[in-house]
């Protein structure tokens, strides 16, 4: 039960800073930022409490929602959809590293061994 807690508690809080993320790179908000611009985005996200706390409980409700359906109803009904999607933006990001970045440089630093 202690696991449950302390893996919830970290997690949750890193979940509730991705999803706005998440939302402003599905909206386009950073298309052709600079890091700098990424980063001042980051510190102001930081710089507000409430949102964060908004966001924070925002997630923490889902959460209790998906776990009070039970794991058919709710779990497993979620993950149905979540990991499709998870699996959908993997290859998209594989896909668009090898049409725009240093795909193979990359594939090779993660392929080969250093002892």
């Amino acid at each position: 039960m202690l696991a449950a807690f302390l893996v919830l508690s970290t997690s949750s809080v890193f979940a509730s800073w991705a999803i706005p993320y998440m939302l402003k790179s599905a909206t386009g908000a950073f298309a052709g930022a600079t890091p700098e611009s990424v980063r001042a985005a980051y510190e102001t996200f930081l710089a507000n409490p409430i949102g964060m706390m908004g966001w924070h409980g925002g997630f923490l409700v889902i959460v209790a929602v998906l776990v009070a359906q039970g794991l058919r109803d709710g779990l497993e009904r979620a993950f149905k959809v979540l990991i499709p999607s998870f699996l959908f933006v993997l290859v998209g990001l594989v896909i668009y590293a090898a049409v725009k970045g240093a795909f193979m440089s990359t594939a090779h630093f993660m392929i080969r061994p250093v002892f």
